[in-house]
């Protein structure tokens, strides 16, 4: 669904539709940068994906990861928490939207990845809506919730949803959640 709506708006672009922890359709030595933003703590094995992301880039590219930090420094854990409610429980073992949720993890993925570890940086991402429709448009929207809303239908998912984002409502009837994500970089050599 979500590539449709990226040819609509881009209709000059390339868009390759895989599995991060596969072998991407790309040459060895393609890209200057990849970027896994909000993703790679979804996959089953994050490393598959470090280790082709390397492949891709050529000498001197970068790899950013960003990803949420600890669920108590990100409000985006309750509605997450909300529609994950709905899911069938994880297969044990599965990694989970905050398994790469701190510094040496991530660290420790970049080099096992072979590359050259650069740093990590936390980056404050407060999410801001401007009414409730416009938060549950974007939280219905999110990958496990169209799982969510296969299984328990879109009005369970909504009621689910707007409980939990009801503490972040604003006087003025936005909507803002602080979140922290870390970034960490690093580069092929």
């Amino acid at each position: 669904m979500f590539v449709e709506v990226a040819r609509a708006r881009c209709p000059d672009a390339r868009f390759s539709v895989g599995d991060l922890q596969e072998v991407l359709p790309f040459e060895a030595d393609s890209f200057d940068a990849v970027i896994f933003s909000n993703s790679l703590q979804f996959v089953g094995k994050p490393i598959d994906a470090m280790r082709e992301a390397a492949r891709a880039l050529r000498s001197g590219g970068r790899v950013a990861i960003a990803v949420f930090d600890r669920p108590e420094r990100c409000d985006g854990a309750k509605p997450l928490g909300a529609i994950l409610s709905l899911l069938p429980a994880p297969p044990p073992g599965a990694p989970g939207p905050f398994a790469l949720s701190n510094a040496q993890t991530l660290e420790k993925l970049v080099l096992d990845a072979g590359l050259r570890f650069e740093g990590i940086h936390s980056v404050d991402t407060p999410w801001r809506y401007p009414d409730r429709e416009i938060a549950l448009r974007a939280f219905m929207s999110a990958g496990p919730s169209h799982r969510a809303l296969e299984l328990a239908g879109a009005k369970k998912l909504r009621d689910v949803l707007d409980a939990s984002i009801a503490p972040f409502r604003q006087a003025d009837g936005s909507y803002r959640m602080n979140n922290v994500f870390l970034v960490a970089v690093g580069r092929k050599t």
